[in-house]
């Protein structure tokens, strides 16, 4: 699963209509996370969701690889936004 905060965020959000949003994932995990197949499953309910295509996957702590996955992040999320 996924913790628990965060479910009961995404239910929250799921109940309320949500929908016409884009998101960006970022998960962390010691080994194999799922987190992000976890949270897609859970808004597949959600109308005209979009996915930005860089998800970030941290493997116990941040490394280099990580770093530049952030960032590609950031830019693609930077670009809806100018």
């Amino acid at each position: 699963g996924i913790f628990p905060r965060m479910e009961e965020f995404i239910f929250a959000l799921t109940e309320r209509g949500y929908k016409n949003r884009k998101i960006g994932f970022i998960e962390n995990g010691s080994w194999a996370p799922n987190a992000i197949k976890t949270i897609r499953a859970l808004f597949e309910k959600s109308q005209n969701l979009e996915y930005y295509e860089n998800n970030v996957s941290i493997l116990s702590a941040l490394n280099t690889e990580s770093k530049d996955k952030i960032e590609a992040l950031a830019l693609e999320i930077e670009k809806d936004f100018i």
